[in-house]
């Protein structure tokens, strides 16, 4: 029995990418199917920084290529780019936002002090604040 694209599409749509619900095939990740004899050979694309998520892709990928009847062999070969504009290269610009937020409220906590310090506040006049202060 000949095997076709359509039938190694559809058992790779069972292929789920790691951390989604949604499949390999939805994703866009097979550039290219060969098939010969019974030997299928599946060419995927990822953008990745994580090791294991080539590895867990292509150990379904292969497993769900071995339910096919009439297939004698099945490679997964998967080509890994880096991601588009650098995303994920040790550094998430979510990671120092805790950083920011800590120095933005040091600063303004140091600001209050100095402007309390001088008699000055913002709710009120610093003629109250003073008068406040020296009773």
């Amino acid at each position: 029995m000949s095997i076709s694209e359509e039938q190694v599409k559809n058992a790779l749509k069972s292929v789920k990418y790691p951390g989604f619900t949604r499949d390999i095939i939805s994703f866009g990740l097979v550039k290219s199917i060969q098939i010969d004899n019974g030997d299928v050979k599946v060419q995927l694309a990822l953008a990745t920084n994580d090791p294991n998520i080539p590895a867990t892709i292509k150990n379904d990928a292969e497993r769900a290529l071995r339910t096919i009847e009439g297939i004698r062999s099945a490679k997964v070969l998967i080509d890994i780019h880096a991601p588009p504009g650098g995303a994920g290269a040790g550094y998430s610009h979510h990671a120092d936002s805790g950083r920011q937020t800590r120095y933005r409220r040091g600063k303004r906590q140091r600001r209050r002090r100095q402007i309390n310090s001088r008699g000055k506040s913002c709710s009120g006049t610093g003629a109250n604040r003073r008068a406040r202060r020296s009773v």
